[in-house]
């Protein structure tokens, strides 16, 4: 699950990284450590003890929902071409498929990782956490040749006067130590302050422990065949052989036997202690649940092939369009300006980054072919131009405008009344 790997800080964390409660502790390096294991500790049982639950990062990747609001968006984001993008005069862009730049971003961002594997990862932890770094690996001229992605947990920004400084944790062997701002790439979620995005696992705490309180409520009810939880009662004395009633009781219900009906004496009843599904509204509430941590990460339930019966949509292709502008596209805007600051920043040329959404923004057949004859009818795009947006070769006499017969220049009809 690697970079999931370690929800808390390690003893091992550099002290100058530390909280500055910790820092200030007296004592050396180990036992300012232990020091920040006990902090992180006991933070861990306050949130705890408020909740009845702390969600940590595998605990939020366990519930079904939040875990798939997580990856969709991930695997969106990494489907999706990046593209670097050169500017010509005129305005016109064009793919700049011969730099270094364009193979760094579209196919291999470090010898370890696909370009797929890398904004995956680094993208579901910027969703899981608010958070997402990896380490710059320059040329001698400048020049990003490598990302290098950091788990979240393992890094530690801190303010340097208008700058800032990331502490990496030693358990990232070789990438360990302290970088500047332009030494890291770092994709921020939402933000007040700018120093770093709000960590997702507080601001969704409430709404993941809730689910997940849920979920462990129904899991053990069906471990115990779903049972309610309760005792058996009786207005008769059972003098010394209480042991020995509670003993058969247990066997009577047990394994195999707790679906048969027991044959009772001594008036001995069922009294249950709990709610059943129906008076808790079990259903009820894990649907509700449903809608809340889609609503956490901003997913449309409709978008995870759940029931939304409050979202209609007249199609897949219009479905899949509010998906990419509600969800993907700050996601998608956060990459191409972060890409742009952090990696193309010692480019040379107008570079940016640009992602290929054609496959979200396509409509139906019917609608492309309707869009398209009008556009090109109108002369407003080219034959060739509507063929490379559906992805068809270029035909030898589609660079030209198509011109209707009842249409003509001035100069055209000026010469057609002299002859």
């Amino acid at each position: 699950m690697w970079p999931f790997n370690r929800s808390l800080r390690s003893a091992a964390w550099a002290a100058d990284a530390m909280p500055k409660a910790v820092q200030d502790s007296p004592g050396s390096r180990e036992e300012k450590a232990k020091t920040l294991d006990e902090y992180t500790a006991e933070r861990v049982a306050l949130l705890q003890a408020a909740r009845g639950v702390y969600v940590g990062e595998l605990a939020a990747l366990r519930t079904a929902v939040a875990a798939a609001c997580i990856w969709r968006i991930a695997n969106d984001v990494a489907a999706l071409p990046l593209l670097t993008m050169k500017r010509q005069p005129g305005g016109k862009a064009v793919e700049a498929a011969e730099t270094r730049e364009y193979d760094l971003l579209f196919r291999r961002p470090n010898p370890r990782h696909t370009a797929f594997e890398f904004r995956q990862m680094m993208t579901a932890q910027a969703v899981l956490r608010g958070n997402a770094f990896a380490v710059k690996q320059r040329d001698r001229t400048g020049r990003v040749v490598r990302l290098w992605p950091l788990a979240k947990s393992e890094v530690s920004v801190v303010q340097d006067g208008v700058d800032l400084l990331y502490h990496v944790s030693a358990y990232q062997g070789a990438l360990s130590g302290i970088y500047a701002s332009a030494d890291m790439l770092h994709l921020r979620g939402q933000s007040f302050a700018g120093l770093e995005a709000l960590d997702r696992l507080d601001t969704a705490q409430d709404t993941l422990a809730l689910s997940v309180s849920a979920e462990r409520a129904q899991a053990n009810a069906f471990k115990n065949g779903v049972r309610m939880p309760g005792y058996w009662s009786t207005d008769q004395s059972m003098g010394d052989n209480v042991e020995v009633i509670q003993e058969r009781l247990t066997k009577m219900t047990a394994g195999n036997n707790q679906y048969k009906s027991p044959l009772l004496d001594l008036g001995l009843k069922w009294e249950p202690a709990a709610m059943s599904f129906d008076d808790a509204q079990m259903i009820e509430t894990r649907k509700h649940q449903i809608v809340e941590v889609c609503a956490q990460y901003n997913v449309l339930p409709a978008v995870l092939g759940l029931d939304d019966k409050t979202q209609a949509y007249g199609s897949v292709e219009a479905m899949m369009r509010g998906h990419l502008q509600h969800t993907l596209r700050p996601w998608l805007t956060a990459w191409e300006q972060v890409l742009d600051r952090d990696v193309l920043d010692g480019a040379e040329g107008p570079l940016f980054a640009k992602f290929d959404t054609n496959e979200f923004e396509k409509a139906s057949a019917r609608e492309q072919a309707e869009a398209f004859k009008t556009l090109v009818g109108l002369t407003i795009m080219t034959p060739n131009e509507a063929r490379a947006k559906l992805g068809l070769a270029a035909a030898p006499w589609g660079d030209e405008p198509l011109r209707p017969l009842n249409m003509s220049t001035g100069q055209e009809s000026e010469d057609g009344d002299d002859a």
